[in-house]
């Protein structure tokens, strides 16, 4: 017998792998119940023109879940669903171009006089931040990457299953198309978002 035989990697061992597990399931919560709260706080700011005087603080309130997404898509490279590391990591590149977006946009403004291009309209100033349609740019080029990583990881698992997951996944990133049109339906479309986190980290709808 070997020493690695005796001694599996920590990162293979079942108790191991339960660790992953129950931190993916909590962060898979944690991410969809907070992604569900800030979109539907955006929306009850972005369905008027101009947008309301809460637009940039609820979606500086959305980058709480956008960071645990981050670390969600990162800690799933451990336990990859259907086997394939290539969609968890292609969510990592996603989810950090989401937050890039959103930083830029309604953090860097409060380094500058400035303000966010919604709420310049709103005040009718003349002026605007640079990084507000930067900023969107890089969040719309996260949604791409993140639903072309749904898709990888959604054929991964395969099946009706694979399927149902991406069709959450894209259902649950559309929230953010839903602002304009009402509240209940971003937070319902945000509920989506929050299955297929969920769904992803289901031990049976892995090869481990």
């Amino acid at each position: 017998m070997t020493e690695t035989s005796r001694h599996p990697a920590p990162e293979t061992t079942p108790a191991s792998r339960t660790r992953s597990h129950r931190r993916l399931s909590v962060l898979a919560v944690a991410t969809g119940a907070l992604w569900t709260v800030g979109v539907t706080l955006v929306a009850t700011q972005a369905g008027s023109d101009p947008v309301g005087a809460g637009y940039d603080a609820a979606n500086r309130f959305l980058t709480l879940s956008l960071v645990l997404l981050v670390g969600f898509a990162a800690l799933l490279r451990s336990s990859p669903p259907g086997g394939s590391t290539k969609g968890p990591m292609a969510l990592v590149a996603g989810s950090v171009l989401l937050l890039a977006g959103n930083v830029l946009e309604f953090w860097a403004v409060l380094l500058t006089d400035l303000h966010t291009e919604k709420t310049a309209e709103r005040l009718g100033e003349t002026d605007a931040f640079w990084g507000s349609p930067a900023g969107w740019l890089l969040f719309v080029l996260g949604m791409l990457v993140t639903i072309a990583a749904a898709a990888m990881m959604g054929r991964a698992i395969g099946g009706l299953r694979g399927a149902g997951l991406f069709v959450l996944a894209v259902v649950g990133l559309a929230a953010t198309g839903l602002w304009a049109v009402s509240p209940l339906l971003a937070g319902a479309a945000g509920l989506a978002l929050a299955g297929w986190l969920i769904g992803l980290v289901q031990p049976r709808w892995s090869t481990a």
